[in-house]
């Protein structure tokens, strides 16, 4: 058991990882935004940003099924996507009008 997974880590492809990490990057702002625009009752940018996270979850589940090490790329792309996304919209939400 223990050899099968250390033998799973060295099996992964640091590209496909790379591409992971910055698709989970890219879903969970899409989640931000599709949370703002639940809220504001917007249905068409709800729609659009729900249906862009789902194809993305798609990459990232697609390559996690064969070597669960790719989770680590998900996880952490997931944190830093809605650590700036939160900061991004508090910077957006903050900024003062130009007179």
């Amino acid at each position: 058991m223990i050899n099968e997974i250390i033998q799973k880590f060295y099996e992964i492809d640091i590209w496909l990882a790379i591409i992971v990490f910055f698709t989970y990057i890219a879903m969970d702002a899409l989640y931000c935004l599709y949370t703002i625009a639940i809220t504001k009752r917007n249905k068409v940018q709800a729609a659009n940003f729900g249906c862009m996270m789902y194809l993305l979850v798609g990459v990232g589940t697609i390559s996690y099924v064969d070597n669960y090490w790719y989770l680590l790329p998900v996880a952490m792309g997931a944190w830093l996507g809605n650590y700036y996304s939160m900061g991004l919209i508090a910077w957006y939400e903050n900024r003062k009008p130009e007179v």
